[in-house]
């Protein structure tokens, strides 16, 4: 049974620290440190060099965390993170983006939705000190280099076994080797499951007919006509978007098994308005995601304007498949983050969002906003991005569309209701972990 047995991750050695717990305390409680490396990371917040504890403890909690994901596969993680780029000759440790690495550790329930939000402002904290310029000026609190140290050492450092999710590796192999029936037990039960496993199920079943051959391929086109029915009332537009790529990429491939397949499955449910016409969708989507990951990344301000530039560059009209990646893109770089913005990325994100046409605002608004993780956290946690998103809904007159009524509460440019903007924006970031 899918819905039952398929367990995320577990720790079998989770730390619970005293509030009030000692550098030394925490430090003791990291098995995966050696005695030599202990040492040094209490002595450096003894001696006061926070940043160099902070970016130590970080850089070993990122490499465990890596290494552990790296156990599932890198082909597979690939898959679960829409890195098409990943297979298993990459090196988990230079390839996977360390933001990536813990939405996947969020989503595999490796660490809870609050220990996530600590390890992100950890990760903009790290950065933010990494700036040479910076690092002369100014210093990181003692506080906040303890809570870095804290968080690295419960979450990622404190269990030397590393426990691997190896139900995952399991579905995958179920989905390529056996063809499920409609009255499967596990076939009924998927479509309750949490939304994590839905779309996992989806992608691998999606990049397997791209790429498998053989009784493989035959399983998979099986497997697809059997559940797309089934999850196809729970994907989101931008799955659905995504399901109706891969039938354009195998069509155009004279991948005819695999295109058959899915051609029958998307018939079923009435998907083929989700085919795109062309594949210049993807190349959208590729652009945007190289804006977010300059934007989540070291140097940001510096990274920006070259991949925003790009994007900006590539069509004054915006495809359907590519709006929720191309909108999270731009309006990523028009709030910036707590520090500020990069001002020399701001001419092309304002050309780009002056592309979109008030219906595809409406869309963004009603339909990706809700899901939209990067600009969730910025209204609900940082208060000079929700300055900026106000100025944006005055520019663009956002608060004149049509929107729902929940949506409506953060499209606004009333000041005096920052404060209900956060709410809202902490509650859609709260679903979405539950979904």
């Amino acid at each position: 049974m899918i819905a039952k047995t398929l367990v995320p991750w577990s720790h079998s050695n989770a730390y619970v620290l005293a509030a009030n717990a000692l550098p030394s305390d925490i430090v003791q409680q990291a098995a995966i440190l050696s005695d030599r490396d202990k040492t040094s990371l209490v002595m450096a917040i003894e001696n006061e060099s926070y940043e160099m504890a902070a970016t130590f403890a970080w850089s070993k909690a990122m490499a465990a965390l890596k290494k552990q994901l790296a156990h599932l596969g890198m082909e597979f993680v690939g898959e679960m993170l829409g890195r098409l780029d990943l297979d298993e000759a990459s090196n988990a440790i230079t390839d996977i983006r360390e933001d990536e690495a813990i939405e996947l550790a969020e989503q595999l329930a490796m660490i809870s939705t609050t220990e996530a939000i600590r390890l992100r402002n950890g990760q903009t904290l790290v950065n933010h000190f990494l700036d040479s310029d910076i690092a002369r000026s100014e210093q990181m609190h003692k506080e906040e280099a303890i809570s870095i140290v804290r968080s690295c050492v419960v979450n990622f450092l404190s269990d030397a076994n590393g426990n691997v999710g190896q139900d995952f590796v399991a579905l995958r192999k179920k989905l390529e080797s056996k063809t499920l029936k409609t009255d499967d037990l596990e076939v009924g039960t998927l479509a309750s499951s949490p939304y994590f496993y839905i779309r996992t199920t989806l992608t691998v079943l999606l990049a397997q007919l791209k790429v498998a051959i053989g009784a493989k391929l035959e399983h998979t086109a099986g497997n697809i006509n059997v559940l797309l029915p089934i999850i196809w009332s729970k994907l989101r537009d931008k799955d659905r978007w995504q399901t109706g790529e891969t039938y354009a990429i195998v069509q155009a491939s004279g991948r005819t098994v695999a295109a058959a397949g899915l051609s029958r499955a998307l018939l079923s449910v009435n998907g083929f308005d989700f085919v795109p016409e062309t594949l210049r969708s993807e190349s959208f989507r590729a652009a945007a995601r190289a804006v977010i990951g300059a934007h989540v990344a070291y140097d940001n301000f510096h990274n920006e304007p070259k991949p925003m530039e790009t994007l900006a560059r590539l069509g004054s009209s915006i495809p359907g498949p590519a709006l929720a990646d191309c909108f999270s893109a731009a309006i990523c770089v028009r709030l910036g983050n707590r520090y500020g913005i990069s001002h020399a990325a701001q001419p092309a994100t304002e050309r780009f969002l002056k592309l979109f046409r008030p219906t595809q605002w409406e869309y963004y608004l009603n339909k990706v906003l809700s899901s939209d993780r990067y600009v969730l956290e910025k209204l609900a946690y940082d208060d000079k991005p929700l300055t900026r998103w106000l100025e944006l809904v005055t520019e663009f007159k956002l608060s004149d569309l049509t929107v729902n009524q929940k949506v409506a509460r953060m499209v606004t440019s009333n000041v005096s209701k920052r404060g209900i903007i956060k709410k809202t924006a902490s509650s859609y970031r709260e679903q979405i972990m539950k979904s």
